[in-house]
């Protein structure tokens, strides 16, 4: 079985270590914890863990998701958290370990 993942965003790499580090700490047995620094890989990853059926249990975006004058960008990203959540529910919840 897939573990879910938690996607985390942050566009400082250097808080992007720490946040990844203690998140791989804590539940990095139970979740695949997936870093990124910009909106665009984000988004690369949803779509590559939706293809996978991989479930997503969590997205933390420590910055804007869309920037100033590009509220489509954010639009896709929470079109695509809208689509792989409906695609998660429709096959079931995922069970815990």
């Amino acid at each position: 079985m897939n573990r879910p993942a938690i996607i985390v965003l942050d566009d400082h790499p250097d808080s992007l270590i720490v946040l990844e580090e203690a998140l791989r700490g804590r539940y990095g047995q139970d979740y695949l914890i997936v870093s990124e620094t910009s909106v665009a890989a984000a988004l690369g990853r949803l779509a590559e863990l939706r293809a996978s059926r991989r479930p997503v249990a969590l997205v933390m975006a420590a910055m804007p998701i869309a920037p100033a004058g590009d509220a489509a960008r954010g639009q896709i990203l929470i079109a695509l958290l809208i689509q792989h959540h409906s695609f998660s529910t429709a096959h079931g919840p995922t069970p815990r370990t």
